[in-house]
């Protein structure tokens, strides 16, 4: 390119998996090659390439791609556990009320892949805590448990640091991934962890 163009190549995602793939980000930049146009540059109104008109009345060459529908796992929700309404990545969210200002965030979230695997996932929680991070095989530690959720290995995490605490397992898949976590208040963390147990246990995911 010159100096009358420019590329802009990006990756996004979560930062255990970004770091993961960085070097084949890097790999890929690296194997790019970019020829100058040989067109004398022509001069481009910014406001008018960024908000193109738009012809109401002809259809649109092509249709956007559509958002894949994630299947939602049934579940029996423990009481006192209020659904609140997902939002971003989360497939089902949960307010837990405690004595006086102790709450706990409950969600669901689903992702591609496996996220980077069980340490980088472990990880990622224990900085959203402020802890440092850990050093695998994560079985070995022991605020991790290994179990099942409906048939599918999973790590159940129990963290926490002075005032807040997380529960949280994660059932990774080659394809897809899920993630339950409740943080918030330590104490309520520590006496919702039988709730949130029979949760996981409730979980039965759609048949593929």
């Amino acid at each position: 390119p010159g100096e009358s163009e420019a590329w802009l190549l990006m990756m996004i995602a979560e930062p255990a998996l970004a770091n993961e793939q960085r070097p084949k980000f890097e790999q890929f930049l690296g194997s790019l090659t970019i020829f100058a146009s040989k067109e004398d540059p022509v001069e481009i109104d910014l406001d008018s390439f960024l908000h193109p008109p738009v012809d109401t009345e002809l259809s649109p060459p092509f249709a956007p791609p559509s958002a894949p529908v994630i299947p939602t796992p049934e579940w029996k929700v423990p009481e006192g556990w209020e659904e609140q309404p997902p939002s971003g990545p989360r497939v089902a969210s949960f307010a837990v009320k405690g004595e006086g200002d102790a709450a706990l965030d409950v969600s669901v979230t689903s992702f591609p892949g496996s996220m980077g695997g069980p340490l980088a996932n472990l990880n990622r929680w224990r900085g959203q805590l402020g802890l440092d991070a850990a050093e695998g095989p994560i079985k070995l530690l022991e605020y991790v448990d290994e179990r099942e959720v409906d048939g599918r290995p999973a790590h159940l995490v129990d963290l926490q640091n002075e005032k807040r605490g997380m529960l949280a397992v994660m059932i990774l898949g080659e394809e897809r991934s899920w993630f339950v976590k409740a943080m918030g208040d330590a104490g309520l963390a520590k006496s919702q962890k039988a709730n949130f147990e029979a949760f996981l246990d409730s979980i039965r995911f759609a048949a593929p």
